[in-house]
C-alpha cells in the first residue's frame, strides 16, 4: 500500500523538537560517560632535525629546517575524531572544538547525542531511531527508502517552522558528504542554525551548528571539516531461515517479495532493497531435492584441483544451457564459476551478467545440504561491498529440534550399570 503524505507519521524518537530550541539545552538525557575534555595536544608546529650535519655545522642545520618548512609547511594538529558508540558513524571535530559530553537515551541507550563547542559556537550530533506508519496500520515499520525518510523529515520541519513563524534561510535536499542529505538553515533568537540530516532507513542522523548571527560568516570552514570527514556505514539486520540454523545480515529496511516469486522458484527468502537496487535470496535444500545441484558432493572441503575444475566447468555449462532454453536468442554477457572463501567456509561462486543485471550466488555445502546465498544487482552501481558484508556474516549452526505440542512423557529411570536389579 502506497502511504499518503497526509497520513504518514514520521516516528522519530527525538528528545525535543526538530528545531534548535530544545537540543541547545540538552534535554533530559543521561550522560553516558564522556565528560568534557580538551582535545589532546598534537605534535609541535615545527619540524625538528634530530642530529646536526657535522660537515655543514649549525648554519646548514638551520638552512635545512627552513627548506623543509618551505617545502612541506608546518604539521597540522590532528583533530579529535568522534565515533558513535552505537552506530557506524564517525567524523572529525572542527578545529578548536572541544567535546562537552556524550549522552544516551532509551531503554537500551540506543539514541545518541554528542555536544562539542568552540566559544559561542556549538556542534550537536544526534542519532535517532526512525519508523514510518501509514493510514490503517497499527504498528510503525522501518523505512524502505532513505529518500522518503529525508523527504518526510523536511515536510515535518517546514510545518513546524511555519507554525512557530521561524525565518528559514535554506531548506533543500542535495548531496552532502558524498551522499544524499537534507540541509536546513534558519535564524532564531539572534542565532543561526545550520543543520544537515542523513538517513540509513534505520536511524536519522543530524549534524547541527549553532552560532551567533554576527559570527555566522566564520562557520563555513567548520562545516566543511565535519562533512569532509563524515563516514556513515550501512545499516544491516540479521534474518533467520526457520528450522535451518542459518542466519545472515542483509541491508536494513527491505521489501519482502517472496510471495511474488515464480512457481517452482526454490528460494525460501527473497527481499528487495530499494536504495541498493539489490535483490537477496536464500536457497536451503537437501542436495537430493535440487536437480540443478544433485551432482555436487556432500562437502566442498578436501577436493583436489581437478575435482574443483570439473565442478566449475559443469556448473558453468549447466547455467548456460538453462539460460539459452529460457531466453532463446539471448546470450549471457558473463558466465563463470570459481571456488572462494566466505564466512570462514569454502564455497562456490556462480557469477552471471545478464541484460537485466549482475547475479552472484555463493553455494555452501554441509552434510549433504545445499545453502545458496544469492544476490542480484538491478542497477549499474556496484554493490560488492554490501554483498561481501552480507555473505561474510553467515552463521550456520545445527538447528534446534522442533518442539512438539502435547504432554511431556517422563524419562525412564536410569538402570544400574554395575549389577543389582
Amino acid at each position: 500500500m502506497k502511504p499518503s503524505m497526509k497520513g504518514l507519521l514520521l516516528a522519530l524518537v527525538l528528545w525535543g523538537s526538530l528545531l534548535p530550541a530544545a537540543w541547545a539545552a540538552g534535554g533530559n538525557t543521561t550522560e553516558q560517560g564522556a565528560a568534557a575534555q580538551e582535545p589532546a595536544e598534537g605534535a609541535g608546529g615545527h619540524l625538528e632535525i634530530s642530529q646536526p650535519l657535522a660537515e655543514s655545522g649549525i648554519s646548514r642545520q638551520k638552512d635545512l629546517k627552513a627548506e623543509l618548512l618551505a617545502r612541506y609547511g608546518t604539521r597540522e594538529k590532528a583533530r579529535e575524531k568522534f565515533k558513535d558508540p552505537r552506530n557506524d558513524v564517525q567524523f572529525s571535530l572542527p578545529e578548536g572544538f572541544a567535546l562537552q559530553g556524550l549522552y544516551g537515551r532509551g531503554k537500551h541507550q540506543e539514541d545518541i547525542l554528542m555536544r562539542a563547542s568552540r566559544g559561542d559556537t556549538m556542534l550537536v550530533y544526534m542519532a535517532n531511531g526512525a519508523m514510518m506508519k501509514t493510514d490503517g496500520e497499527k504498528e510503525a515499520k522501518p523505512f524502505q527508502s532513505e529518500k522518503i525518510m529525508l523527504e518526510l523529515t523536511l515536510r515535518t520541519y517546514e510545518e513546524e517552522a511555519k507554525a512557530k513563524d521561524i525565518p528559514v534561510q535554506a531548506a533543500e535536499m542535495g548531496e552532502f558528504a558524498g551522499r544524499e542529505g537534507l540541509h536546513i538553515r534558519q535564524l532564531e533568537n539572534g542565532k543561526v542554525s545550520d543543520r544537515y540530516f542523513f538517513g540509513d532507513r534505520k536511524n536519522l542522523y543530524s549534524l547541527s551548528f549553532l552560532i551567533p548571527e554576527k559570527e555566522a560568516g566564520t562557520l563555513e570552514p567548520a562545516v566543511r571539516q565535519v562533512l569532509d570527514s563524515l563516514e556513515i556505514g550501512g545499516a544491516y539486520e540479521r534474518i533467520t531461515l526457520p528450522h535451518s540454523g542459518v542466519s545472515y545480515e542483509i541491508p536494513f529496511g527491505s521489501v519482502d517479495i517472496q510471495k511474488a516469486a515464480d512457481p517452482g522458484d526454490p528460494h525460501q527468502l527473497s527481499r528487495l532493497h530499494l536504495d541498493n537496487q539489490l535483490v537477496t535470496g536464500v536457497i536451503f535444500q537437501s542436495l537430493q531435492e535440487n536437480m540443478d545441484y544433485a551432482f555436487l558432493p556432500d562437502s566442498l572441503e578436501d577436493l583436489c584441483d581437478q575435482d574443483r575444475e570439473n565442478l566449475c566447468r559443469l556448473m558453468t555449462e549447466n547455467r548456460r544451457a538453462k539460460w539459452e532454453k529460457s531466453h532463446p536468442g539471448l546470450s549471457l554477457k558473463e558466465n563463470r564459476t570459481y571456488f572462494s572463501k566466505a564466512a570462514g567456509r569454502t564455497c562456490i561462486v556462480e557469477e552471471e551478467v545478464t541484460p537485466g543485471g549482475k547475479s552472484l550466488g555463493y553455494v555452501f555445502l554441509r552434510k549433504g545440504t545445499l545453502l545458496s546465498l544469492d544476490y542480484f544487482q538491478l542497477g549499474a552501481r556496484d554493490q560488492q561491498k554490501v554483498i561481501d558484508h552480507s555473505v561474510n556474516s553467515l552463521q550456520w549452526k545445527d538447528p534446534e529440534p522442533p518442539v512438539r505440542a502435547g504432554k511431556k512423557v517422563p524419562a525412564p529411570a536410569p538402570k544400574p550399570k554395575y549389577g543389582g536389579e
